[in-house]
């Protein structure tokens, strides 16, 4: 997508909004108020300006970070069975991340737990600030 308001509008986003502190390889590091996370960047954004970081739900694996570079820590809200899927609501700070993960009976983390989730700066886009559809 082009704008975060069609990113927001096409499909649910976690955005989480900061200011850019490196850009290397065409990934921007992105100081957030979960912390520094890296994701694919737009043209045209450098280092110092506000962005926003946006990851899809689907995108993010509970455990530590592991092979991935970026982690996100939090406490587990809610856990809500989906047919085949199930969707976690963490907070991270006052930031609401939310999750969907099939139901394969492999994340056992209840609600008051902590839990640590992790992504790809691959599977996330960094993209000048703007209007969104949906938080």
């Amino acid at each position: 997508p082009d704008t975060p308001f069609v990113a927001t509008f096409l499909g649910e986003q976690n955005v989480l909004r900061g200011r850019i502190q490196r850009i290397d390889a065409g990934i921007a590091q992105v100081e957030t108020a979960v912390g520094l996370l890296a994701g694919r960047m737009q043209p045209g954004l450098t280092v110092g300006q506000q962005a926003m970081l946006m990851v899809r739900p689907e995108r993010l694996a509970p455990g530590p970070r592991g092979e991935q570079a970026n982690s996100i820590s939090g406490t587990l809200i809610r856990r809500d069975l989906e047919g085949p899927f199930l969707t976690f609501l963490v907070m991270a700070g006052s930031q609401p991340i939310t999750v969907h993960r099939p139901n394969d009976a492999s994340i056992t983390a209840a609600p008051g737990d902590a839990v640590e989730l992790s992504f790809r700066p691959e599977d996330a886009v960094v993209m000048a600030p703007g209007e969104v559809a949906r938080d």
